[in-house]
């Protein structure tokens, strides 16, 4: 899970993605490369 937050909290300072206020979330699945 420390990945999936460095990533989020990457994007989110380069502007790729923004904060939502929408009622409705998307899970994330992370998945190892093999």
């Amino acid at each position: 899970m420390k990945a999936a937050k460095k990533y989020i909290l990457d994007n989110l300072e380069k502007g790729f993605i923004v904060p939502s206020s929408a009622p409705y979330a998307s899970p994330i699945l992370m998945a190892k490369k093999t």
